[in-house]
C-alpha cells in the first residue's frame, strides 16, 4: 500500500468547520433535564403485608447468616 493509498485523517478537521451548518447544536444550552425516576413497587401495595413480608424477608437473611 501506497502513501497516496491512506487517508490523511489528521487533516480532517480543516478551519472553518467549527462554524459549519453540518454541525449539531445542542437542544437544551443550560445541559440536559435530570431524568425522571419512575419508582415502581414489586411487592404488595397493601402497607401491612408489605411490612409483614419485609419482616419474614430480613428473618430468613438473618439466619441464613448466622446473626440470630
Amino acid at each position: 500500500m501506497s502513501k497516496k493509498d491512506k487517508i490523511d485523517t489528521q487533516g480532517m478537521t480543516a478551519f472553518g468547520v467549527e462554524h459549519s451548518s453540518m454541525l449539531k447544536t445542542a437542544r437544551y444550552p443550560d445541559g440536559y433535564p435530570a431524568m425522571p425516576i419512575i419508582k415502581k413497587r414489586i411487592l404488595p401495595k397493601n402497607e401491612a403485608l408489605y411490612n409483614e413480608l419485609k419482616e419474614l424477608i430480613n428473618e430468613v437473611l438473618d439466619e441464613r447468616e448466622g446473626i440470630k
